[in-house]
């Protein structure tokens, strides 16, 4: 249970207040912020949900206080004004006026301890897991599945899904309270982005420069199977065996003017002027502390059941600029290197840049640095550059199997014998035991551009896997999975600064 005081401020929905103190919040609402301010004694909030407008928070020095007064921000449905106010507040290159939330999910802000930097959560995604493919001895599938040879991700718009409703979202918002809290007090709970901010900021005094750090949250549903004890046939599970991942993609963005000042009428492009964006990434997928185990089925455990469901085996991210302003740059790492089933992946990134003082009066040089070496056991990382406007990555599992579907993994004909079954023991086929969901991110994106408006959209998805064997319930052999939708993240940039 969760602790402190939420206020809400607004129309706020009752159904928000009773989930606030069901997390174990006390709970305050008020149509105005001023009725708030107008008690006597009144402390500083774990957190202030505004939803809407109100006229004493559209303005910078408002937001500025609670952000310093260590008050997570909820921005429901927030206007233009408000959006404004925070975008000013934090000093970012967000067009935060322009994104764009469904009911119930709201623009999170809260400032990080010990360091000038408000942290932004810019909504998130409650996504199913949609099937996506069965193998069996007879090479069929459910027809709720896809084609099993040659299946597709299935994309949806979340938002539009039917099954996630408004107390979903309220309940999800809610949860990031605690987090959020955590995070902007504990210095080392987003160590990348205090290394990002140390070496990639420049001096405080730079002009036409701005970094912005902010998260991408999104939590994954598995509530289908495709085989129980009950028959071979898609199945909605019980909520207590829903299976939940979640998403936390964090993002430094540091964006800067070079070799010329990019104030109206200067002639930026054809003096030379080039802007350089560069963004960080940190967090992690993994399973949730509120989700059902992995299942091993009713008379097995971990490396000695027949059935195992549902194994993360494959994650992918993707960064596009859909306005064609932003051109790829640089993408690291570039690649690894393997020793056994570990992948070793390590990047020194430096650039010197030609910046402005003084409102672009006084220029001097300083070089931006960030490096970063980690190591993935049992997965593989490969980076794409796909086009002039979008870096991928895809995070793959590769020791019994490769995850690769379509090119000689789980859809090959081996995909029944494909080193995930025990076959020691005749009468039992045991899965053996496979790695914890628990992928960490990491990497650098570039991009160069002149001054203008872009949008970033972040892309993420999932594929998780299940087996069975032949031995279990007296069926053939299972290979099954199930693919997330892509949720989608879009951040307008505006890189005019103050242009």
């Amino acid at each position: 249970m969760s602790s402190g005081t939420v206020v809400s401020v607004g129309s706020t929905p009752a159904l928000f207040g009773t989930l606030a103190r069901d997390a174990g919040y006390s709970y305050a609402g008020f149509e105005r912020y001023s009725k708030y301010r107008s008690l006597p004694n009144i402390p500083s909030p774990t957190a202030l949900a505004l939803f809407g407008h109100d006229e004493d928070l559209a303005n910078a020095d408002a937001i500025t206080k609670l952000l310093k007064d260590r008050v997570v921000l909820l921005l429901f449905a927030p206007s233009a004004e408000i959006s404004q106010a925070l975008k000013d507040a934090a000093k970012t290159v967000i067009d935060l006026p322009l994104i764009e939330l469904d009911e119930g999910v709201p623009i999170i802000a809260y400032k990080m301890a010990e360091l000038d930097l408000v942290h932004l959560i810019l909504g998130f995604s409650i996504v199913n897991g949609d099937p996506s493919y069965t193998r069996d001895a007879d090479t069929t599938a459910t027809t709720e599945a896809t084609d099993t040879n040659n299946s597709d991700s299935v994309t949806r718009d979340d938002s539009k899904d039917s099954t996630v409703t408004l107390k979903d979202k309220l309940e999800y918002a809610i949860r990031l309270i605690s987090s959020s809290v955590q995070e902007a007090s504990d210095e080392s709970a987003n160590a990348s982005v205090r290394a990002s901010a140390s070496n990639l900021t420049p001096p405080s005094d730079t002009s036409f420069v701005s970094s912005s750090s902010f998260s991408n949250r999104a939590t994954f549903r598995c509530a289908r199977t495709p085989w129980s004890d009950e028959g071979n046939y898609w199945q909605d599970l019980p909520q207590s065996r829903w299976q939940l991942f979640d998403l936390n993609w964090t993002v430094y963005l540091s964006s800067y003017a070079t070799n010329a000042t990019p104030v109206p009428n200067s002639g930026f492009s054809s003096s030379g002027g080039v802007v350089y964006t560069i963004a960080t990434y940190s967090g992690s997928f993994v399973r949730s502390t509120s989700s059902s185990p992995r299942w091993f089925g009713p008379w097995g455990n971990e490396g000695t059941s027949e059935v195992e469901y549902y194994f993360i085996d494959q994650l992918g991210l993707t960064v596009e600029d859909t306005s064609g302003l932003l051109t790829c740059y640089r993408q690291l790492p570039s690649g690894g290197s393997q020793s056994g089933t570990n992948y070793t992946y390590t990047f020194d990134f430096s650039q010197t840049f030609n910046l402005f003082k003084n409102s672009g009066k006084t220029p001097f040089q300083w070089t931006a640095s960030y490096s970063d070496s980690y190591v993935r056991e049992k997965f593989m990382e490969s980076p794409v550059q796909q086009n002039l406007h979008t870096f991928d990555v895809a995070i793959s599992y590769k020791d019994y199997y490769a995850s690769d579907r379509y090119n000689g993994g789980l859809s090959n004909e081996s995909w029944w014998n494909h080193g995930v079954f025990d076959w020691s023991n005749g009468d039992y086929k045991v899965v053996k035991v496979l790695p914890r969901d628990n992928i960490p991110i990491h990497g650098l994106d570039m991009w160069s551009s002149t001054v203008g408006k872009a949008n970033l959209k972040f892309y993420s998805y999932f594929e998780a896997v299940g087996f069975k064997s032949n031995t279990a319930w007296g069926w053939g052999h299972f290979t099954q999975a199930l693919t997330s939708s892509r949720p989608t993240y879009s951040v307008p940039l505006d890189l005019t600064f103050g242009g």
